[in-house]
């Protein structure tokens, strides 16, 4: 599991506990990087603490470049939409350069379970990064040469939980301290205060007061907020004594450097005076949005981010319709806004001050033309092989059972030697079929009885394919293949030895693997994972899944008509899931990929124009993970969710295995076509 709980869960990186449990504090360390960076998990925007604290001791240090590994568990199904949300959090909090985790040569045995996304040619959106990337090249240059805007520092409290923490305890030792911290950063990030973040052993060694100031480095504090710490290091205490500004102290402080006395340090502003000072009068009602700013000799901007997945957020910004444009930094257009922005989940925007601009607004008209269109095309379909019967001698086989089961079983047992693995499908129609295997997880392979030979695919270096097609019979069919199995001497160590460290299972690697295999070909899945041949295409929805479509990954072919009548701006929007879309408007290709929809006025005829829309779907479905029991897509996917190493010959798997396939949606819901009208 690569020490990653089951559960699907993962520990932001940014967190007090995780920070104490690593190296008892991140920010001192960032000093001696050349480019400082840190890594960010899963799905999720959640706390900011990470992104932030890097950003301001390279602000305080003067280090222009921040570094981020990023993307990984989130899984397969991933949209580049939702990158872009991840993206924007961080970059928005700091960060300027990325690391995408992770980009493979070979899928092939751990490969498709490490942390995925994939960042190669594997991954169906591939030919469509250019725009992702440009516009995280954009983002990261404007981040880079601007600095930001802040109104309080915020001493960090980290040290107070040295003596705190407890390791098998994790966040429950530290509860407290990690509940009230982030309930303050929660309450700035809604009221649209900006901050830095201070720490201790920084400051002590850059920070002195100059006219009332706090510097530390290469920036200065006029107002400082002390969080509910209970410590505070004697260095700090000496420089707030003689700061004659403003000081906010969330709670009395008892100690200093964890020794009990007096401390004299008291309020002189309270958290509404700081309110009403706060630079840019933001706030969020709902919470789910943060702001930040930037300025330099580029340009005054103002990024916000809306962090929730599921749901709208609404921010009022006082007088921003009259200095402040959005800025879309793929086209550089920029569009006119009002004080009160609504963010769709996710959504993150950039504003950038311009003073040479006439305020407008429009009026929006939708059009549903989904009935316009159908399916007139899919790639070829997949069915994913993943249990088998196992035989050491070739005729006396086991029962049924996950292949992964059987993997962790000759895992286990450390055996080594000859091995004949059974897989069988049914087919209800005479259908042309390809077999698709990994390069080393089969010497000999018999469909029905057959010797077949395999040769290398287009897909991957290592994955195989054989056309099976003249040995299919109707009903079931049978493929034995075998395999000389051995492991080298580490490996039943690092699994199963309780003197295994987390960095020995690391660098674990096996010399023959178990995986599945996969038949491919123009048929339907039914739900008895029989195989059909098409007799028709779906009709026009969202869950192809359930059409027969469990395991696919490739393209949904779409053609369809919109007449447009020259009046206003037209936007396609597409609801539904899928990765990205390649649209053919008469032909000229446009493609979608950091949104649901795109303005097509400029591609558009007078009267009827032809529409083409190539669906591409994710890795999803076709590598799972299929059988974690808890819900359909975690937000925090890692290798125990595809395989349970470890777990099967425990028998403790009930808890998260199931024998059903979890699949996700996949599809188009509704086309729509927005109309866009200036107010007169």
């Amino acid at each position: 599991n690569n020490g990653v709980k089951l559960t699907g869960h993962y520990v932001e990186e940014g967190t007090i506990g995780y920070q104490l449990m690593c190296c008892g504090g991140m920010m001192p360390f960032y000093e001696y990087e050349h480019i400082p960076a840190i890594d960010w998990l899963g799905r999720v925007c959640g706390n900011e603490l990470a992104p932030k604290q890097v950003s301001s001791v390279c602000a305080q240090l003067g280090i222009k470049h921040i570094l981020t590994e990023t993307f990984a568990c989130s899984g397969y199904d991933v949209t580049p939409y939702e990158l872009k949300s991840i993206g924007d959090f961080q970059y928005f909090n700091g960060v300027n350069m990325m690391c995408h985790h992770l980009f493979p040569y070979s899928l092939a045995g751990g490969g498709k379970y490490d942390h995925p996304p994939v960042f190669s040619n594997h991954n169906n959106w591939f030919n469509e990064m250019k725009q992702f990337n440009e516009y995280f090249d954009r983002l990261g240059y404007l981040i880079a040469n601007t600095e930001e805007v802040y109104d309080v520092g915020i001493i960090h409290p980290i040290k107070n939980v040295y003596l705190d923490y407890i390791r098998d305890e994790d966040y429950k030792s530290v509860k407290i301290l990690e509940d009230s911290f982030n309930n303050l950063l929660s309450f700035l990030r809604k009221n649209g205060v900006m901050f830095q973040l201070i720490d201790e052993e920084i400051l002590k060694k850059y920070g002195k007061i100059e006219d009332g100031k706090l510097i530390v480095g290469k920036k200065e504090y006029t107002n400082i907020i002390i969080p509910d710490m209970k410590s505070i290091s004697l260095s700090t205490l000496n420089l707030l004594y003689n700061y004659n500004c403003n000081i906010l102290l969330m709670n009395n402080i008892e100690y200093v450097d964890g020794v009990k006395q007096d401390v004299y340090l008291k309020s002189n502003i309270t958290i509404d005076e700081l309110l009403k000072n706060k630079k840019i009068k933001y706030s969020s009602t709902d919470g789910r949005s943060f702001m930040t700013s930037r300025s330099s000799d580029l340009g005054n901007y103002i990024f916000i981010k809306n962090n929730s997945i599921d749901n709208e957020s609404e921010v009022i910004i006082e007088g921003v319709s009259n200095n402040y444009q959005r800025l879309d930094l793929l086209s550089l257009k920029l569009d006119c806004i009002s004080d009160k922005i609504t963010l769709k989940p996710s959504e993150g925007i950039i504003l950038m001050k311009n003073d040479n601009f006439v305020n407008y607004d429009y009026n929006y008209q939708d059009q549903d033309i989904t009935k316009n269109f159908r399916i007139y095309k899919i790639s070829e379909n997949f069915l994913v092989l993943d249990n088998a019967s196992i035989s050491f001698d070739g005729i006396v086989y086991s029962d049924y059972k996950p292949l992964q089961a059987i993997f962790d079983d000759l895992l286990y047992k450390d055996y080594q030697g000859e091995i004949y693995l059974k897989q069988v499908f049914k087919v209800n129609n005479y259908l042309n079929l390809k077999l698709i295997m990994e390069k080393d997880s089969f010497d000999e392979v018999y469909i029905n009885g057959h010797y077949i030979t395999l040769c290398k695919g287009k897909f991957d270096e290592n994955f195989y394919q054989s056309d099976i097609t003249k040995y299919i019979t109707l009903g079931e069919n049978e493929i034995i293949y075998k395999l000389n199995y051995y492991q080298h001497d580490g490996v039943h160590f690092a699994l199963f030895d309780p003197l295994a460290t987390e960095s020995v299972r690391n660098c674990l690697y096996y010399d023959k693997s178990l995986e599945n295999n996969y038949l491919k070909g123009d048929f339907i899945v039914e739900d008895d994972l029989s195989l059909s041949r098409i007799k028709e295409y779906p009709s026009v929805n969202s869950s192809l899944e359930k059409c027969g479509y469990p395991f696919f990954k490739g393209e949904v072919y779409y053609n369809g008509e919109y007449n447009y009548d020259g009046n206003g701006d037209v936007i396609l929007k597409i609801d539904g899931r899928f990765i990205c879309a390649n649209i053919y408007i008469n032909d000229i290709k446009i493609d979608i990929v950091l949104d649901n929809e795109i303005d097509i006025t400029d591609y558009l005829s007078l009267g009827k124009n032809c529409l083409k829309i190539y669906l591409k779907s994710s890795l999803r479905n076709l590598f799972g993970p299929h059988h974690y029991k808890h819900n359909n897509e975690p937000f925090g996917v890692h290798p125990g969710l595809f395989n349970f190493r470890s777990m099967w010959v425990n028998k403790d798997y009930n808890d998260f295995y199931t024998d059903k396939y979890n699949v996700v949606s996949f599809g188009i819901k509704t086309i729509i076509m927005k109309k866009r009208f200036l107010k007169i």
